[in-house]
């Protein structure tokens, strides 16, 4: 999938803040922009209790090279679990950029 890049969005409250998600599409997009990555529609986590089991991984398993966060504080909060991520992401050959 090239230069394609999915966004990857929050839906609720990270790292105490919220973001309106038409503002985090926004950013994410002209981030794309700048570095030359085609901006793919964003998935929207569902945040529960800080989890993100559901659309990080499915992004992650979509097959596109790049993954656009918002933010990094949009990672897992265990150690653990962004060490799985990373793993997945190295043995995937994804890169991980955050706008």
């Amino acid at each position: 999938m090239s230069n394609r890049a999915r966004g990857y969005i929050a839906s609720g409250e990270f790292n105490g803040n919220r973001m309106p998600q038409h503002l985090q599409n926004q950013i994410v997009k002209s981030y794309c922009d700048v570095n030359g990555l085609e901006f793919v529609l964003s998935r929207a986590e569902y945040w529960i209790n800080g989890g993100t089991n559901c659309q990080l991984w499915a992004a992650l398993k979509e097959g596109f090279g790049d993954i656009v966060f918002f933010s990094v504080w949009q990672l897992p909060n265990s150690k653990e679990d962004r060490e799985k991520i990373y793993e997945f992401c190295i043995q995937s050959h994804i890169i991980l950029h955050f706008a």
